[in-house]
């Protein structure tokens, strides 16, 4: 979920696809009223990257609704909920969550 917060996504994004086990693809669900974040994603040509604008500050539980909604559409069955001022703190913990998820399996 992201809220006028243009100049932070991109260096989110750049976290979440350098991890060792990346996301097939990032949804961004962006709370904003202006167009700044879609132009700064739009900018890049991400080929990962898939971008809704809600339209209204819907907060964090809208945001969220909507994005596992839309990932479960798309037939994704592992969703990392993520905000965009809280990148993982490096590059391994994708990783670290599988290999932890596999040790119980």
């Amino acid at each position: 979920m992201i809220y006028e917060c243009s100049e932070i996504i991109l260096n989110t994004i750049n976290k979440l696809q350098s991890q060792t086990f990346p996301p097939e693809v990032i949804l961004i669900v962006d709370n904003s009223n202006s167009n700044l974040t879609k132009e700064v994603i739009q900018g890049q040509g991400f080929q990962d990257v898939i971008y809704h604008q809600v339209g209204y500050n819907s907060g964090p539980a809208g945001a969220a609704y909507y994005g596992l909604k839309e990932l479960t559409r798309l037939g994704y069955d592992w969703i990392y909920w993520g905000d965009d001022d809280n990148p993982p703190r490096d590059r391994h913990e994708f990783e670290d969550l599988f290999t932890g998820i596999e040790k119980l399996t």
